[in-house]
């Protein structure tokens, strides 16, 4: 399982049921021997609200992200975003 494959499986899961029990801060988490640490909060973007889930991997040079999320549109659409959609509205 790939990094994303895990973020994916944790919303799927949080969207199944929004509960804010998989909304974690700095769990540490190990994918194919490499640990990551886990996090995973609630944003805002103008009056759409986001949840983001993010795996970090701190080295001694370069710390490695990969996130995804998803946003809940103030006209109540659920939207899946992409990493690279996240980096376009600045998060994280």
């Amino acid at each position: 399982m790939n990094q994303f494959s895990f973020l994916e499986k944790l919303r799927s899961r949080y969207l199944s049921n929004e509960s804010d029990e998989l909304l974690f801060n700095d769990k540490e988490c190990t994918i194919e021997g490499t640990v990551y640490r886990l996090n995973s909060w609630k944003d805002f973007h103008g009056k759409d609200a986001i949840v983001v889930f993010e795996l970090k991997k701190k080295g001694v040079l370069i710390t490695s992200s990969y996130c995804i999320g998803i946003r809940f549109t103030a006209n109540q659409e659920t939207l899946l975003l992409s990493q690279e959609q996240l980096w376009e509205i600045g998060i994280p």
